[in-house]
């Protein structure tokens, strides 16, 4: 079993979640985030959270699915990347859920 956690700003949640639909994830959950940089130096577009002053409605997408699904999903937003370019990509991490009770 496997732990899909996805962030991205709230302007591309939608197609985030179609691509978790269409690669087989059946359920999801999905949060707010508010982020916070703390620090102001260095590239901003490889950091998550904006600096300085701005504020970006940003949301927290996961989901408990099996390797397979979770292996789809992540080939899906690496093939997003690849096409759409942004300031704010979404980021994606697959973690190993080692026991969990449902």
């Amino acid at each position: 079993m496997k732990l899909l956690v996805i962030t991205c700003i709230a302007e591309i949640k939608a197609e985030m979640i179609s691509l978790l639909k269409k690669s087989g994830v059946t359920a999801l959950s999905e949060m707010s985030v508010t982020g916070h940089k703390l620090l102001t130096e260095g590239h901003h577009s490889d950091e998550w959270f904006a600096g300085g002053g701005e504020s970006y409605d940003s949301v927290l997408l996961f989901s408990f699915c099996e390797a397979e699904v979770a292996s789809a999903c992540f080939a899906a937003v690496s093939g997003y990347l690849n096409v759409i370019k942004t300031l704010f990509p979404p980021k994606i991490a697959v973690l190993e859920v080692e026991n969990a009770l449902f």
